[in-house]
């Protein structure tokens, strides 16, 4: 569990620390402003200093926050969740079952010499708009992948601007004055240093976003192409599950998403087998 500590991240740690295959539950947070302690000894949390630029939408911030966590991590297989984020118990056991009867049958392709993932990164959704850009909010697979995918630069992108709400207990969302035509999405730095492992041609991508990746962008079609040829085989999507977003207080919401041009399992076109 990656984030900030909001009122109700440590009853979610010891409502995922109740289920069976889950042996520890790690809190990473910068957040020194809230005490945060469980009795259980399998669950820890771990504390870091801020990054000096949080990074455009927190990017940063998620990457070292996650990326502090796996470190403290022993098992062949992690998942990497949101501490605003609540999963339900029966989605987390379809999760895991999808995950492991998925694994073994991983045919690697895309990679070159001893670079390769041990299977696919699921995720929540992937865009079918947007090249290279997966849903962050979870992230599930085996440890050694998630390590590498969190093994990315960060964003050195100026910052145009945060607003807050009282009951965010000081959060700061690090989006305001963002124009997606020319500042990328952050979701895609992230997964696109993932897909760019695997084919070095999207680190070109990634070096000149208004060309290739921003909204709109006049090579934007070459991105695609080179997104769609991949997009089976680097991550997966989960079906719906449920969630409940404790800093948005509602539901996950998939229809939103959707309607921006993500796609899960359920509803996967038909041109992308999955």
């Amino acid at each position: 569990m990656q984030g900030g500590l909001w009122p109700g991240t440590i009853e979610t740690a010891e409502g995922y620390i109740e289920l069976d295959f889950v042996n520890k539950v790690i809190i990473s947070t910068f957040d020194h402003t809230h005490p945060a302690k469980s009795y259980n000894k399998n669950i820890q949390v771990v504390w870091e200093d801020p990054p000096e630029n949080p990074g455009q939408g927190n990017i940063n911030m998620q990457i070292l926050s996650s990326r502090e966590g796996l470190k403290y991590s022993k098992a062949m297989i992690a998942a990497k969740t949101r501490t605003d984020q609540r999963i339900e118990p029966e989605s987390l056991r379809k999760m895991n079952d999808i995950f492991n009867n998925h694994k073994h049958g991983f045919v690697p392709k895309f990679f070159k010499g001893s670079i390769y993932p041990l299977s696919h990164i699921f995720v929540l959704g992937l865009q079918t708009k947007f090249p290279f850009q997966t849903q962050d909010h979870v992230f599930w697979g085996f440890r050694r992948d998630l390590i590498n995918l969190f093994n990315c630069h960060l964003n050195t992108e100026p910052l145009t601007g945060h607003w807050t709400k009282p009951e965010w207990g000081g959060h700061k969302q690090q989006d305001v004055g963002l124009n997606f035509t020319r500042h990328l999405r952050m979701p895609i730095w992230l997964s696109g240093h993932y897909f760019a492992r695997f084919n070095p041609s999207i680190y070109h991508y990634l070096e000149l976003p208004q060309l290739y990746l921003c909204d709109g962008a006049p090579k934007g079609d070459i991105a695609m192409a080179t997104y769609y040829e991949m997009i089976n085989d680097i991550f997966k999507p989960f079906p719906r599950i449920k969630m409940w977003w404790e800093k948005m207080g509602h539901e996950y919401p998939y229809a939103m998403y959707e309607q921006q041009g993500e796609i899960n399992a359920d509803n996967w076109p038909d041109k992308f087998k999955i």
